[in-house]
């Protein structure tokens, strides 16, 4: 598996304990396969995309958004984690949302409203990075001139602090990220949600399409439906959550191990 973000590489390897819903679900995933199944390669997500092109071994990336486009071209393995939507993000100390930009229930109607009536404002994003079919399709549609794009490794990180710094007005995150970020450096936000946007998105391994990938994936898919089970996989999202978005990300976990005819485990404290 080719790894991009320095600190998940780290916790997959056992070096440090895990820091965020991603590095923890795929470590738990990982302690139900064997050890020789899978092997970690650091490797940017371009470098990755072309080792998928060009190899004829399994050549898999950990917590990918299956999105139609990525789903012509890859495979994807079940649902290793679940994340609470992103939110989009303003600086306290910036006027609030005219109201027009926003709906009877206070979430922004459309992102490409906001740098309509906003000409000047910037939005700080990752270009190689999915943010789901629908809001992929809104960014499509926001003037270039009005985006900030950063890539590279640990991109999650690099974008937050682009926009901590006031390099950006606005930024699109996943409120388990933003979360961790500010534990580590409280300050101030205002937080929209997004009209439309799906309620939570849900991440997997995406591997090429060659015969030792898609044997590879019916060993992950067989871990996975172990990892299901117990409430470890449950502890392994909720732990990085604030209160506040414990009892829905619960209530979408149930949702969708049910749909896979998988009874939740039942949960303790933890």
């Amino acid at each position: 598996m080719h790894v991009e973000d320095e600190s998940d590489l780290r916790v997959l390897r056992k070096e440090i304990p895990p820091s965020s819903i991603g590095n923890n679900t795929n470590l738990l995933v990982m302690s139900f396969l064997n050890k020789g199944d899978v092997t970690l390669v650091p490797s940017s997500y371009k470098r990755a995309l072309k080792a998928m092109q060009t190899k004829e071994q399994s050549v898999c990336v950990q917590n990918r958004i299956k999105t139609p486009k990525r789903f012509d071209n890859y495979l994807f393995s079940l649902p290793i984690n679940i994340y609470l939507s992103h939110r989009l993000y303003q600086h306290i100390q910036s006027p609030p949302l005219s109201a027009e930009l926003l709906n009877q229930v206070g979430e922004v109607r459309s992102l490409v409203n906001i740098f309509d009536k906003y000409k000047n404002a910037v939005i700080v994003l990752s270009p190689s990075m999915s943010y789901g079919n629908y809001l992929d399709m809104q960014i499509n549609k926001i003037p270039e001139s009005n985006k900030v794009l950063r890539d590279g490794t640990n991109h999650y990180d690099m974008t937050f602090q682009m926009f901590r710094h006031r390099r950006a007005d606005f930024y699109l995150g996943y409120p388990a990220a933003i979360f961790r970020h500010l534990q580590k450096s409280p300050s101030e936000l205002r937080v929209y949600d997004i009209a439309g946007a799906p309620k939570y998105i849900v991440g997997h391994w995406m591997c090429n399409d060659t015969q030792q990938s898609r044997a590879f994936l019916k060993k992950l898919d067989q871990a996975l439906r172990k990892a299901y089970q117990t409430a470890e996989f449950y502890h392994a999202h909720l732990r990085w959550l604030p209160e506040t978005a414990q009892l829905k990300t619960k209530g979408y976990l149930d949702d969708l191990l049910k749909s896979f005819d998988i009874l939740p485990p039942t949960m303790v404290e933890h």
